[in-house]
């Protein structure tokens, strides 16, 4: 879940996004993508996601992510490929699983720019 801490309305879901700016530019990705490396804890949003959140360069938004559903899914690729390996598969988890980040907008994005399949509710963060 995307916040503005800074207002008490405006939250919506969202798709968060790591990437490695330098990387993709050496391997040709998204060529007409605007924005250069991101640094740590700064962040870009879909224009979707300014409205909703009502929030403008240089705000500060919170996310909750919840990891249960990625956890899983990596748990059963585990045991499907892992079947001969173990006798002892890992259960899948029932908990709720989740983390907490802040992030300041330093851009606003208004396209996919072909870096990836258009989603209007997405957060881009550095990991490079």
């Amino acid at each position: 879940m995307l916040t503005n801490p800074g207002k008490s309305a405006g939250h919506d879901q969202g798709c968060l996004m790591l990437m490695d700016t330098d990387l993709e530019r050496k391997i040709g990705l998204g060529t007409s993508y605007p924005f250069g490396p991101l640094g740590e804890g700064e962040c870009v949003i879909s224009v979707e996601e300014k409205k909703v959140l009502s929030i403008e360069l240089g705000s500060t938004i919170s996310m909750e992510i919840h990891m249960i559903t990625m956890l899983n899914n990596i748990i059963d690729d585990f045991n499907t490929h892992t079947d001969n390996i173990t006798s002892f598969p890992i259960p899948t988890l029932f908990m709720n699983v989740s983390t907490n980040l802040t992030c300041t907008i330093t851009g606003f994005l208004d396209t996919s720019y072909e870096k990836y399949p258009a989603f209007p509710s997405q957060v881009i963060m550095e990991y490079g």
